[in-house]
């Protein structure tokens, strides 16, 4: 019977350390997921300027590419004009 009130004690005593530190762990863990979460919002943040960034160069590389080729037809023409000015003389 003391054998056994022993072992039950034991028992009850490692158990209760074990519960301390799964606390800390817990604890621990808890920060750690607050800290997760900020970052996650943080770079949530980043993602939606750098779309936006992102689609605001693709419209100026779009106007950027419809002035080069209005210029390049004006080019084309002021060529075809001057070939045309050239042969009349």
């Amino acid at each position: 019977m003391r054998r056994w009130l022993a072992g039950v004690f034991l028992v009850f005593f490692v158990l209760a350390g074990c519960g301390q530190g799964l606390k800390k762990e817990n604890e621990q863990l808890k920060g750690q997921v607050a800290t997760l979460e900020k970052e996650n919002g943080q770079l949530k943040d980043q993602l939606a300027a750098l779309k936006a960034e992102n689609e605001a160069l693709q419209k100026q590389v779009e106007e950027v590419r419809q002035e080069m080729e209005s210029l390049s037809e004006k080019l084309k023409q002021a060529g075809a004009k001057s070939k045309a000015g050239v042969r009349g003389r």
